[in-house]
């Protein structure tokens, strides 16, 4: 028969072991949940580059259109003013 002591000491063990258990399954748990944040943070990454993109491209387009309309606007400007004199 197994003394008190070494009884103890099994059931410490086995307390033991099934909390370190319960940790292992609560890290996974809370790596998958990590897991999915940083993919998701990856996502919201690469959205703002894009959206920094388009935005910078479409500023380049507004200021070539103004570009454009101010040098038609001039040559009009020009042409008329030779007309008049």
């Amino acid at each position: 028969m197994a003394s008190p002591q070494s009884e103890r000491l099994a059931i410490g063990a086995a307390i033991f072991e099934r909390k370190l258990n319960d940790i292992d399954k609560r890290t996974d748990i809370l790596n998958e949940q990590l897991n999915k944040i940083t993919a998701t943070c990856e996502k919201i990454v690469e959205f703002h580059r894009q959206f920094e993109k388009f935005m910078k491209d479409k500023a380049l387009q507004i200021q070539n259109a103004s570009s454009i309309k101010h040098t038609s606007f001039d040559a009009k400007f020009y042409a008329h003013h030779e007309y008049l004199s």
